[in-house]
């Protein structure tokens, strides 16, 4: 759209008008060099995180994670302040309160 405009675009890294001879065919092989390099980052990463999951090292984000905290050994550990939070919003949801309900008594508390 842009060259049918008579835009030209100036590629830095490549160092590539688009309005030159055989620029669309660059731009093109480029364009497919970056998208392998991106599958294979990715490929790496998915890879990477199973592995850490099969060694059992996954991330627990403790400030997120209602319930728990980071015990002496580096693994999660029970916070029994927050459990019992925990424990009550359970018992209300298994007794039938609605979430805003649930909400709300928390609220009152």
């Amino acid at each position: 759209m842009l060259r049918d405009l008579g835009v030209d675009v100036y590629f830095e890294e490549q160092g590539i008008h688009s309005n030159q001879p055989g620029a669309e065919f660059y731009i093109t092989i480029y364009g497919c060099i970056a998208q392998s390099e991106s599958e294979n980052i990715s490929a790496n990463v998915r890879w990477g995180k199973a592995q850490s999951a099969k060694e059992g090292n996954v991330p627990f984000h403790y400030k997120n994670f209602l319930g728990y905290r980071k015990g002496a050994d580096g693994k999660p550990e029970i916070d029994p302040d927050e459990a019992e939070i925990v424990r009550f919003i359970y018992d209300r949801f298994l007794a039938g309160d609605s979430l805003g309900g649930i909400a709300q008594k928390l609220e009152d508390l």
